[in-house]
């Protein structure tokens, strides 16, 4: 079966298809960077004896620790909680410094702020609209991006994230937790995501469909039934339409 057929054959028998957000929907790289940079930035500033290296260092060390803690408080998905294990470094880091705990909080809310601050890709509300027609479409993500301000926030039912919804990908948790609330079954769910090996993994650990967007991944990497990949938003939406299931 060709890769069209394999495609058709997915769109007809599914009903629901989850989003992976983070470098899927939008090139996340360059926010996660200004975010982090904003956040050592404004450190810095209550700190201004320190260098950025020790700064940086001593952090990562606060979020290694954070880490050992929750492990060792048994809570398996508040382990996959970026926003939980951010916030307890900071205010562990600020505590050594004998900073107020009202710095750790500011300090969250620059990064935060920064890490919204995403474009999607050209296409991709193009894609959602198209799909939003025929499917239910809901978010499953790691990362602690928020859709609520965004011109893709109505496109979705829900959005799941690790840590607070269920435990990270590859673990396919939060797509169980999906299917079971949208009542479908795994093969009339397709997850759309870019990562063969956390995305990938996921949706095959949960024996459902699984679209994966990358110009990294070829077609011989992936031998999985039911993954097919595409270079880009755009080879995915100009092979639905191709197929004239629309």
């Amino acid at each position: 079966m060709n890769k069209l057929s394999t495609l058709q054959q997915m769109l007809t028998q599914s009903k629901v298809i989850g989003f992976d957000l983070d470098d899927t929907l939008w090139d996340n790289k360059p926010v996660i960077k200004r975010a982090i940079t904003l956040q050592f930035d404004f450190l810095q500033k209550q700190l201004p004896d320190l260098s950025r290296d020790v700064i940086e260092q001593e952090y990562a060390t606060m979020v290694k620790q954070a880490l050992t803690h929750i492990e060792d408080s048994g809570d398996d998905k508040r382990c996959h909680d970026m926003s939980l294990l951010r916030q307890m470094a900071l205010k562990s880091f600020c505590e050594s410094h004998h900073l107020d705990e009202a710095i750790a909080h500011q300090t969250y809310d620059v990064f935060y702020q920064a890490r919204q601050q995403f474009i999607s890709f050209p296409e991709a509300k193009k894609l959602l609209e198209l799909l939003a027609k025929k499917f239910r479409l809901v978010a499953i993500s790691n990362g602690n991006a928020s859709l609520e301000h965004s011109e893709l926030n109505d496109y979705f039912l829900f959005h799941w994230r690790a840590g607070v919804d269920g435990k990270a990908k590859p673990d396919p948790d939060m797509l169980f937790k999906a299917m079971a609330d949208c009542q479908v079954s795994s093969k009339e769910f397709i997850y759309v995501g870019d990562s063969l090996d956390i995305d990938g993994a996921a949706a095959h650990r949960a024996n459902s469909f699984c679209w994966l967007l990358s110009d990294l991944i070829s077609e011989k990497q992936h031998s999985t039934d039911g993954q097919l990949v595409f270079r880009s938003i755009s080879e995915l939406l100009s092979s639905i339409e191709a197929i004239s299931l629309y």
